[in-house]
Order: C-alpha cells, then sequence, then structure tokens
C-alpha cells in the first residue's frame, strides 16, 4: 500500500536523513580501515534508534531494515553496520523520490504535498530560502482597488451612456475603449504598481451602483461605505 504523505513524514525524514547519511559517512570511513572492529554500544544504539524510526517511516518498504541486537553473537562490526545504515539511507532517498518532484515556479525540488510548495530541505542550494515569506504589498493592493472602482465606475457610466444613446437613436461609441486599449499598450511590460498607477493617474472618479461594490468597499471621494 501506498503511503500517503503528510506534514509528520516530512518533518520525520528531514530530521532522520542528515543523521542517517553522517552516522553512515563516519561508520563507513572506519570500516575502510578496520571492517572487523566491533562498533562501540553507544553507536550501535543509535544506529538502532535511528534505522529502527527510518523503517517505521518507509512501511512496507522498510520491512528488513534493521540493525542486529546487542546479543548478536558474533558482535556487529563497522562492516555490519555500514550495510544497515546505507539500506537506511537508499530507503530514505526512495521515498523522497516517490513524493517530490521539481517545481518550475519555486525552482527547487519540492514535495507533492497540497498547499504551498514546500521544497526539499537537503536538495536546496547554498543561499537559498528555505520557505520565503511572502509579505503584502501594500501600494500594489491600494491601486488594485482603485482599478477595481475604475471598472466598475465606468461599466456603470458606459451603461448609462449607451441607454440614452440608444434612447436619442445615436450609434455605439468605442472611443473609450480604444483609449483604455493604447493604455494598457502602453503600460505593457512595466512593474504591477507602475501598469496600476498608469491606468488610475488620469482618469476621471464614477461612483459605481452599490450592488456591484463588494461589502466594506469605498465607492465614492467622500469615503462611503457599502452597507
Amino acid at each position: 500500500m501506498t503511503t500517503t504523505l503528510t506534514e509528520a513524514l516530512i518533518a520525520t525524514h528531514e530530521r532522520l536523513y542528515p543523521r542517517l547519511a553522517a552516522l553512515l559517512k563516519q561508520v563507513e570511513r572506519v570500516a575502510g580501515q578496520r571492517a572487523s572492529t566491533p562498533v562501540p554500544e553507544e553507536s550501535a544504539r543509535l544506529a538502532r534508534q535511528l534505522v529502527g524510526e527510518a523503517a517505521t517511516l518507509l512501511g512496507r518498504e522498510g520491512r528488513g531494515i534493521a540493525v542486529p541486537p546487542a546479543n548478536k553473537t558474533p558482535p556487529l562490526d563497522h562492516a555490519g553496520l555500514a550495510v544497515a545504515l546505507g539500506q537506511a539511507v537508499a530507503g530514505l532517498e526512495a521515498f523522497e523520490a516517490a513524493h517530490s518532484g521539481w517545481s518550475a515556479k519555486s525552482k527547487c525540488t519540492v514535495w507533492t504535498l497540497d498547499g504551498p510548495p514546500r521544497p526539499v530541505l537537503r536538495l536546496l542550494g547554498p543561499g537559498t530560502e528555505a520557505n520565503p515569506v511572502e509579505t503584502r504589498n501594500p501600494e500594489a493592493e491600494r491601486l488594485r482597488e482603485e482599478v477595481y472602482r475604475l471598472i466598475l465606475g465606468r461599466y456603470s457610466a458606459g451603461y448609462d451612456a449607451g441607454y440614452r444613446d440608444g434612447r436619442a437613436g445615436k450609434a455605439p461609441r468605442s472611443e473609450y475603449c480604444e483609449r483604455i486599449w493604447n493604455k494598457v499598450s502602453d503600460l505593457r511590460g512595466g512593474a504591477e504598481n507602475a501598469r496600476l498607477s498608469g491606468l488610475t493617474g488620469d482618469r476621471v472618479r464614477y461612483d459605481p451602483p452599490h450592488h456591484l461594490m463588494p461589502d466594506g468597499a469605498a465607492y465614492s471621494a467622500e469615503g462611503r461605505t457599502k452597507n
């Protein structure tokens, strides 16, 4: 059965992997020189704890991954411990590969978990912020509200003007649409604040109908709000 990825599993993986990888590197270094040397009990106890947690995380795929018990004869040597640690590290890497993927937007490998992208910490490049905080831009929000009010006001004014022209038998007018399109074309490619400022800088204020405004939104120069 496939393991369902959760925040708790990710946290456990990110806590275990660096510790197991560091311990494996240390044991392999000793094993390369004295492979049959018995492992100190303190080191063996730590390895059993970490490998046991990794096996639990891996579930069915972790069966058989374990450090031999302390009462085993002959005693655990560095070569045997390196094998067990290597299996645990490989299992965690397989788990990571099965539950992560490249995010073009975040430009890093992220866990396949619903919600905001969560990077795989060990794969982040040097100096990369792990979980960047998206800060609010009050100026952009203010200008966006102005554009929203402008659109609703123009819609209301255009409807009224079209109604009057229709009653008078006049042909539809397109000057406003053409002027706005030219304005947007001139501002295309600039920063968001510049585009919004350009659209709201030289306009005539129109108060849109109350029923078109969102709750709590200001709709007039006097600062009145929709009830």
